[in-house]
């Protein structure tokens, strides 16, 4: 194992008088003599709703009944009974899937406010497939059937991920259990590297000799996390510049395209990034904005084989600033095809305005191309409706901010306008 699970209380556990389910392992380990164990914790979440806090998820439980009141019990209760009998047929949205499963009353009391407070979107502009993937298998009737096995005492077999009352956590946190794993990974032999983009995988065919974009990775295993790519050369594989491997290697193996990184971030000029209207990386931006800067801002540009007209530009920038300040710097944008402005104008005067507000421009300029399919007719500098930034000014602000962020690895905290 890799971090075992426990075998003695932690101090939180003594001090908390609390009890623990401990490995019947004679050598579990005691996390207060090692580093190296997996902790057993309870799970504790809380909805406060009419100044009481209430189970979540929802139990039927003395408390549960005592805080929402007979009135509104009785009514959950209908509201259920009715769905059961007359459920919408057609699930579009996540509403539709929580009224089906738990019935209008208990939704609108419970589900709806919470849900959109956490997501920020209408329960009814999520989709239904969203709802089944988070929610899976609960409804009010796997709810009653919990409540009878938790009141008997019942134990074992398969339990709803949302019932879980508690987990396994590593001693100093998630990211122990992977620097665990590194650790292990190099240990057997293995060479982990950071600070390298993937840029091109090749499967199962021969690898070119004459590659000189960057070095190949013979024998490679891609390892994948939520917002981290780990590359992971095994033992038996080899490194060579020139692509070409030490004859262990089958030929059944997965050659990996790899590209430096600099220690602001940036990714270096031998890297290859696939561009495309429909997936246009927001880590080549930058290079974008560069080039429209060097080519006097044109009505139209060739950017790594692909044509984008000036609409096309000011999304992609001004959406490329928002991306990145939120960190999504290795994420895409699927451009479109937006009309550019039927009037455009702008009062286009020059004054300094801080990150917060450049990137809220941002943010409003392209949210009215996604919502109106073409690009306005000019943006407020601090709310809507004021004509103080032109289209093409717009497209020679981003164009600099971007620049400075090219070159230094961090947008800049001014900009001017």
């Amino acid at each position: 194992s890799i971090l075992p699970q426990q075998g003695k209380p932690s101090v939180d556990d003594i001090m908390l008088d609390r009890e623990v389910e401990l490995s019947p392992l004679p050598d579990a380990p005691d996390p207060e003599k090692t580093d190296r164990v997996m902790l057993k914790r309870h799970r504790l979440s809380r909805i406060f709703y009419l100044k009481t806090f209430f189970s979540y998820p929802v139990s039927l439980n003395f408390d549960t009944i005592k805080g929402l009141g007979l009135w509104r019990m009785f009514k959950i209760g209908c509201s259920y009974l009715k769905v059961l009998v007359f459920p919408i047929k057609d699930e579009k949205s996540l509403e539709d899937f929580m009224i089906n499963r738990f019935g209008r009353e208990l939704y609108l009391t419970f589900f709806k406010d919470y849900t959109e407070k956490l997501w920020g979107i209408d329960c009814s502009k999520i989709s239904a497939e969203w709802g089944a993937q988070r929610i899976k298998g609960i409804s009010i009737l796997k709810v009653l059937k919990q409540m009878f096995k938790d009141l008997f005492g019942k134990k074992g077999g398969a339990v709803e991920t949302s019932f879980i009352d508690s987990f396994f956590y590593p001693k100093f946190g998630p990211g122990h259990l992977w620097q665990s794993v590194a650790k292990l990974v190099e240990e057997k032999g293995g060479k982990i590297l950071c600070h390298h983009k993937v840029i091109r995988i090749v499967k199962k065919g021969n690898v070119k000799k004459d590659e000189k974009t960057s070095p190949v990775l013979i024998g490679a295993v891609v390892v994948a996390a939520i917002v981290l790519v780990v590359l992971v050369v095994l033992a038996m594989g080899v490194l060579n510049n020139d692509g070409s491997s030490d004859g262990s290697s089958n030929g059944n193996v997965l050659g990996i395209t790899q590209s430096s990184q600099s220690s602001n971030g940036q990714v270096a000029e031998d890297t290859v990034q696939s561009v495309s209207l429909s997936a246009f990386p927001v880590s080549e931006a930058p290079n974008l904005a560069q080039a429209l800067s060097e080519q006097g801002y044109p009505s139209s540009i060739n950017f790594k084989s692909v044509t984008l007209d000036t609409s096309q530009c000011l999304y992609i920038l001004t959406k490329s600033i928002v991306e990145i300040n939120s960190g999504n710097t290795g994420g895409t944008i699927s451009v479109g095809n937006p009309a550019y402005a039927p009037s455009p104008s702008g009062a286009d005067i020059t004054q300094t305005i801080s990150i917060h507000e450049y990137v809220d421009i941002c943010g409003r300029f392209s949210s009215w191309i996604e919502s109106n399919g073409q690009v306005p007719n000019y943006v407020g500098i601090y709310t809507g409706g004021v004509p103080d930034i032109s289209p093409l000014n717009m497209l020679r602000i981003a164009s600099d901010i971007l620049i400075d962020y090219k070159n230094t690895g961090q947008l800049p905290e001014t900009a001017v306008v």
